[in-house]
This record gives structure tokens, sequence and C-alpha cells, in this order.
């Protein structure tokens, strides 16, 4: 194989570089290969991950206000009130962590109107059954999940 830059000797030094899933190979004779430094090749080949990162920097900056009601990640902060029911979506991606910090988790778990009970605990316990059901497939415990594959079938009939 020839040498890609000079086109005139063999390649004896391969590059390999792995970028966004897409990989590349960069062939070289000795000669060329001692004119590339790491700075060079970083400068050259890594250049685009840097301007990606900013990219996603600018977009998570412009992300931090609402845009019906114009609130701010940092009145957010400092006040603790959202602004309008959009909010929720302007900062879903700190919410779910904030959630997570001030409550037990990211579910309702507190009292249920009296109206309502009987068939939101039927459901939550519908829910529980089917996420121990999972957990049992992903521990390879497959006599379980069928036990509560069938206990699930009999609490939906």
């Amino acid at each position: 194989m020839l040498c890609e830059k000079c086109l005139q000797n063999i390649a004896t030094v391969n590059i390999t570089q792995q970028l966004n899933g897409v990989q590349t190979k960069l062939h070289l004779c000795d000669v060329c290969s001692a004119e590339v430094t790491i700075t060079d090749y970083v400068t050259k080949h890594f250049t685009a991950v840097f301007t990606q990162l900013q990219n996603l920097i600018n977009e998570l900056e412009q992300m931090d206000e609402c845009q019906v009601c114009g609130l701010t990640f940092e009145n957010l902060t400092k006040g603790g009130n959202l602004g309008c029911a959009d909010c929720y979506q302007s900062f879903s991606h700190v919410m779910q962590q904030i959630l997570k910090d001030t409550q037990a988790g990211l579910t309702h778990t507190g009292e249920i109107p009296w109206r309502t009970h009987a068939p939101l605990i039927k459901e939550r316990r519908i829910e529980d059954l089917k996420a121990s059901m999972q957990r049992a497939v992903q521990e390879e415990d497959y006599e379980k999940a069928a036990e509560l594959r069938d206990q699930i079938r009999r609490e939906t009939q």
C-alpha cells in the first residue's frame, strides 16, 4: 500500500481514529509519518469534537429560559417556583434531578383522593408487579417472572 500523503513510498505507519462512531484510517510512510506531529493530528482531527461540544453548551444555555413565560434557570433556582406549565418542559433536563433530590422519587406516592382510591391502588399494584417482572427477567429468574405474569393477569381481570 502506498503512503496516502506522498503517494510514492510504501506505507509502514497506520493511524486509526474513531470519531462519532466513524473509523478513519491513515496510512503513511516513515518519512511522512515523521513530519506528522501529534499536535497537528489532534488539531486537525479533534477540532470538530470541540466545536460540537461548544454547540451543545450553547444549546443548553439557550434552553435555560422558558419560551412562554421567560423564566430563567437562575430565577428558578433563586425563587424555587415555576412560572407556567411550559416551564416543566423547558427545564425538564434539570427538573428530574431537582425532584429526585428533594422528594422520595419521581412518582407521586402521597395521599390519594377517596373517590379514586381503589382504581389507583390497583393500578399502582399492577405497575409494581410489572416492574418486578422486568427485574426478574433481567436477572434471568424466569420462574419468578412467570409467577408475576400470572399475578398481573389475575389483577387485570
